[in-house]
């Protein structure tokens, strides 16, 4: 039987927000809450971080909290992964960025054999999830087949599969609830970004489990929260 894991890819030294991911939202860090919530689909949580001393606060954090960390290249994210899969035997993996708290986990238990049925399958596309609540699954065949020197491969893993796989690609289209990308953003970036995650989890006590249309359903109630970060992205002012 095939392994599947998650692996988190995160760093600290983004550069428009750097550290978020050990950024505080009442008494933990935002990492804490992603790990927290993708453990909760029963698959293993392993982070992927880099050995550069930059994110050595971070495993430090990750370590002290048990969780599984692996660090390899800090710039070639692609090795990154296969070394992972290789010291964990990992077969085949969901990829989720240390800057999306509000991973879509309930579509992953709900439609799971769907999901894994592909070698890549992709919800983070221009049709895809809410911008933030997104993931990927990738099959590690096929990242081994990857034979490039690009850079641009190398630290957008994925990028790669979506050009040339067309055959085992599958473009999860999301029911119509959680297609308001054009008003909601709930994606890391920037400071604006930070403000608007801390305030809903806030709004709904600090749960690691809140759910998309928990999400648009505060959106419909109180769409002038969501405007908090609108000037950051490129979304239609309302």
């Amino acid at each position: 039987m095939s392994k599947t894991a998650i692996l988190l890819q995160a760093r600290t030294t983004s550069s428009r927000l750097p550290g978020k991911v050990l950024m505080k939202i009442g008494y933990h860090p935002m990492i804490f809450y992603i790990i927290k919530r993708l453990q909760k689909t029963g698959l293993s949580v392993i982070v992927c971080t880099s050995i550069d001393k930059s994110d050595d606060l971070l495993v430090k954090y990750l370590k002290e909290e048990n969780i599984e960390v692996f660090r390899g290249s800090l710039q070639n994210v692609l090795q990154r992964f296969l070394d992972a899969c290789k010291e964990y035997s990992i077969d085949q993996f969901f990829r989720i960025t240390g800057d999306n708290p509000f991973v879509d986990i309930q579509y992953i238990m709900e439609n799971y054999q769907k999901i894994v049925s592909f070698d890549y399958t992709d919800t983070i596309h221009g049709e895809g999830f809410v911008y933030g609540t997104g993931f990927e699954f990738v099959k590690v065949k096929e990242l081994k087949e990857i034979n490039s020197s690009n850079e641009f491969y190398l630290e957008n893993v994925t990028s790669y599969l979506r050009e040339n796989i067309k055959d085992r690609y599958c473009r999860l289209i999301p029911d119509d609830y959680r297609k308001i990308n054009d008003k909601v953003f709930l994606s890391c970036d920037y400071e604006e970004d930070f403000t608007l995650i801390s305030l809903i989890f806030a709004l709904y006590n600090y749960r690691i489990d809140i759910t998309t249309k928990e999400i648009l359903d505060l959106f419909n109630m109180y769409p002038g929260i969501y405007k908090i970060n609108w000037d950051k992205h490129q979304i239609p002012k309302y």
